[in-house]
């Protein structure tokens, strides 16, 4: 978090399947799926191109919205990740849940450092109220956004933008 903001992080770019990353974020949370019997669902647009993006701080972004979702979905609910081109040729991936959601009170705060959703929550499930912080920081860096959505009680969406000039056409 400190090297994010003081501008002494560097992102490391190449091109990137959407794709494949995304595979591999929902294999390092199928386990916990399982576990806590929440189901993962995968929705990816046909022909999705290629974005130029650094792969590990995507992963690192989508990992944090993915271990969020599971951690409060409930047994029987689903996280569903989507990921496409918007009407802006920005590349989109959702991130939806049937989980807790969020306070609409919380909501304005929910990307400061330290951060927690819901204190009975948090005492109960772990984590430090950085990831989301750290997440928006990784997504901005890219010139992008993290954007959140949330009804109290029944679900929240994650959305990380892409700008359109991150998405690599065919012809270049």
């Amino acid at each position: 978090m400190a090297r994010i903001e003081s501008g002494r992080f560097d992102l490391v770019e190449d091109e990137m399947d959407v794709p494949s990353v995304i595979e591999s974020c929902l294999t390092m949370v199928r386990t916990r799926a399982e576990d806590g019997g929440v189901s993962l669902v995968l929705r990816v647009a046909d022909r999705l191109p290629l974005i130029r993006a650094d792969r590990r701080s995507v992963m690192q972004v989508l990992l944090n919205l993915l271990s969020n979702s599971v951690k409060f979905t409930p047994p029987g609910g689903v996280v569903t990740v989507t990921a496409g081109l918007d009407e802006g040729r920005q590349m989109v991936i959702s991130v939806a849940d049937t989980g807790a959601g969020i306070d609409i009170e919380m909501l304005p705060r929910i990307f400061e450092p330290f951060q927690q959703t819901d204190s009975r929550l948090s005492r109960k499930l772990e984590g430090t109220g950085l990831g989301l912080a750290i997440s928006r920081n990784l997504m901005e860096l890219h010139g992008g956004s993290l954007e959140i959505d949330s009804n109290a009680g029944s679900s929240t969406v994650a959305q990380m933008r892409f700008p359109a000039s991150r998405v690599i056409t065919s012809g270049g």
